[in-house]
């Protein structure tokens, strides 16, 4: 049996985090994972033609900037690289108009102003208002003691802003939009929040947006240069020259527990013993699942009996022969393009998505990752990257009532509905398209086990399913029931995304654990020493 300090389960961004943080306090580790790649929903892909370089999942990283796992290390030897494109996002509509994100709020509110005089200026209130703490307020979930970044937001909010702020978070995009004359900024603002699983009037979806939005202003929407895996290779040479051991192709059988611990692993017919700790970078049903049910409390259980998955995804890939020919100028010019007419129309999307019927007219995400990094096709020629939420398991369509549906026999109807979509508002789109690939949910669990159902975010951001609610108070703060197990996956804070946090703090939640019984030991023998010196002097002073 092979012997280490630490044991993790899963190689992605979050894996690979948690493997760098323990080998840099000095543990042995290794890292397992099923597939013969690593990166999970972190790679590139030439699934078109040869040299056309494709995401496979994440592709825009404005969450990476308050990273400690990403940003607070120096990956540039490692290749990596962020580049931007000229505007970050931008939201056409139609009449050939648009809004952009700019790199600043003046450059945001006269881009509103053009299309609708005076919203510029509610953006600008906004800005003011939310702008500057967005940073620390994501990064303060991504701290295991988050005290000086909530002291900020705090000290900027003051008691009134802090109650309207608190407002918003538990609030639906609504709250954000009516700020908003014109139907045109309603909908830029809620844009954003369509990145999430969830329709633009649940409670958490207003905070949402605004994040996305401000941080996108602040820090651009950068992609990697070379692709999104290039953040994996860089993890993974980072990781190998710290020590971690990386053993591919080995999926996961069994956390074996005994006496209430977690002791070691069993992978591909190995066992490799934990001394200390097992971290699984999986969603919690997964590890409940290899460590056994009668492993855990019914209790703990029973906090993620209910935990909800978030929505599927319908993901594409395009190879095109030439820019996007966007009607709108800004659009041309965006890393990120939100295409939805109006509020109505997103909303009425999600609703159908989360009712299972394929929705009649998808809100799409689209990236325009060559326009930042042309590497990423042959010359003259570029890519395109968009989603749609979608149910994992349509029961209906709500574009062809009646009809039967599945994904066998409804996904090329729908990859044409989402390039109808484009096409509304780039004439010309579908002549420059060389190849596309479409993936439906079934494609993306079938392509990475994690993405079940093509839930892209391990569990809905739903608001009762954040923070203490991550997936459960039994499993709060990256630990689980059972000893010397921890949760490193999307299923706790901060959730989804390419930012390695999730695994960080886990690894650091396992090294405090880790050194309480020596730190305590210290502290109690110091608090003996001083004692007793107090007791020697009173002695000394009665002689």
């Amino acid at each position: 049996m092979a012997d280490y300090d630490a044991i993790v389960c899963g190689g992605g961004s979050n894996g690979l985090a948690a493997a760098i943080r323990l080998a840099e306090a000095g543990w042995s580790v290794c890292l397992l994972e099923a597939n013969d790649d690593l990166g999970g929903a972190a790679r590139t892909l030439e699934s078109t033609l040869p040299g056309f370089k494709h995401d496979f999942g994440a592709a825009f990283f404005p969450l990476v900037a308050p990273s400690p796992s990403i940003v607070g290390r120096d990956l540039a030897p490692y290749g990596l690289r962020f580049v931007h494109a000229q505007v970050p996002s931008a939201h056409p509509f139609p009449g050939n108009q648009a809004i952009a994100l700019g790199r600043s709020a003046v450059e945001t509110a006269a881009s509103i102003d053009k299309v609708h005089l005076g919203d510029g200026a509610a953006w600008f209130a906004l800005d003011e208002a939310y702008g500057e703490i967005m940073k620390p307020f994501l990064r303060a979930q991504m701290q295991r003691w988050p005290f000086e970044e909530l002291a900020k937001v705090a000290g900027r909010l003051r008691l009134a802003g802090g109650l309207q702020f608190a407002r918003m978070v538990v609030s639906g995009v609504s709250a954000v939009a009516d700020r908003f004359e014109s139907e045109q900024a309603k909908a830029f603002i809620t844009g954003p929040a369509m990145h999430a699983d969830l329709q633009p009037e649940e409670p958490g979806t207003g905070v949402y947006a605004l994040l996305l939005s401000m941080l996108g202003q602040r820090f651009g929407m950068p992609v990697v240069e070379g692709g999104t895996g290039m953040i994996t290779a860089a993890l993974e040479a980072k990781a190998r020259g710290d020590g971690v051991e990386i053993l591919t192709g080995r999926r996961v059988d069994r956390i074996v527990v005994e006496r209430g611990r977690a002791v070691a692993v069993e992978a591909g017919g190995e066992a490799f013993s934990a001394r200390r700790a097992v971290l699984g970078a999986l969603e919690v049903h997964d590890l409940v699942r290899l460590a056994g049910p009668e492993s855990f409390p019914p209790r703990a259980l029973a906090e993620i009996r209910h935990y909800r998955r978030g929505l599927g995804t319908f993901k594409v890939d395009w190879a095109l022969d030439g820019q996007v020919p966007w009607a709108a100028e800004e659009c041309r010019r965006a890393g990120v393009v939100h295409v939805g007419d109006s509020l109505t129309d997103m909303s009425r999307s999600a609703w159908e998505a989360a009712h299972g019927l394929l929705p009649a007219k998808p809100t799409l995400i689209l990236g325009q990752q060559s326009l930042a990094d042309p590497s990423r096709a042959p010359a003259g020629k570029h890519t395109l990257w968009g989603y749609a939420h979608v149910p994992a398991v349509p029961t209906g369509d709500a574009g062809r009532p009646g009809d039967e549906v599945s994904w066998d026999r409804s996904s090329e109807a729908f990859l044409e509905r989402m390039e109808a979509g484009i096409e509304a508002h780039a004439p010309g789109f579908r002549d420059r398209v060389l190849a596309r690939r479409a993936w439906s949910p079934v494609d993306l669990e079938a392509a990475d086990a994690s993405l079940a159902g093509g839930d892209i975010s391990a569990g809905s951001f739903a608001v009762d399913q954040q923070l203490l609610f991550r997936p459960g108070p039994s499993w709060w703060r990256w630990g689980t029931p059972v000893k010397g197990l921890y949760l490193a996956g999307a299923s706790v804070p901060p959730g989804a995304g390419v930012h390695g946090a999730c695994g960080d703090l886990a690894a650091r939640q396992a090294l405090a654990d880790h050194d309480r019984p020596r730190l305590l030991a210290m502290t109690a023998a110091g608090a003996a020493a001083v004692a007793a010196a107090a007791l020697a002097g009173r002695r000394a002073a009665r002689r």
